[in-house]
């Protein structure tokens, strides 16, 4: 209470207009075309957690209604459940359209010349690596709104033991990744 108490000391006046939707964030129905200056974000890891089981605590704790959770099944990105039966080739085909129907929606909602901050890891499946860098480049080529504009890596510690050797000639790492929505020409 005292650290909430601290950070609305801090926040400016008049406060910003909040607005708060359950959307689908490969569709982002609730946002209008091009409103958006700026998107920060960690799309899920993927194939490392299933972020659907996470979400049903929280709803309870929110009061939400369960079947949101099925929502958040039927929709979830990413989850290690559904990577777990695909091959590597599979699992990186089905995160590239993932990943490119997620940023078709962010190109949507950016107005040109805005920002998209994307946190993300490697990961992997039956052992090989799938590197969110390279992924994200290859996955924008089909999205020439959004460009590749900086990024920063950091190697991070892998602990799944099952897919450890993916990470043995080159570290996993954690990227932090800027996009920008292209201007009009």
């Amino acid at each position: 209470a005292e650290r909430l108490a601290a950070l609305d000391a801090r926040v400016p006046r008049p406060r910003a207009e909040v607005r708060v939707a359950v959307d689908d964030a490969t569709a982002l129905d609730t946002v209008a075309s091009a409103s958006v200056d700026a998107v920060v974000t960690s799309p899920p890891y993927v194939a490392t957690y299933d972020y659907a089981s996470h979400h049903t605590a929280r709803l309870r704790w929110l009061g939400l209604p369960q079947r949101e959770a099925r929502r958040f099944v039927e929709r979830e990105l990413g989850s290690r459940r559904a990577y777990a039966a695909l091959t590597p080739r599979e699992a990186r085909e089905a995160w590239l359209g993932e990943l490119t129907r997620l940023f078709r929606a962010l190109a949507r909602v950016t107005r040109p010349g805005g920002r998209v901050v994307l946190l993300m890891a490697d990961s992997a499946v039956h052992g090989e690596a799938l590197r969110a860098d390279d992924l994200v480049a290859e996955a924008t080529l089909d999205v020439p709104e959004l460009e590749p504009w900086a990024r920063a890596s950091q190697a991070r510690p892998h602990f799944h033991a099952p897919t450890a050797a993916a990470f043995e000639r080159e570290p996993r790492r954690e990227h932090a990744l800027l996009l920008r929505r292209a201007l009009p020409r």
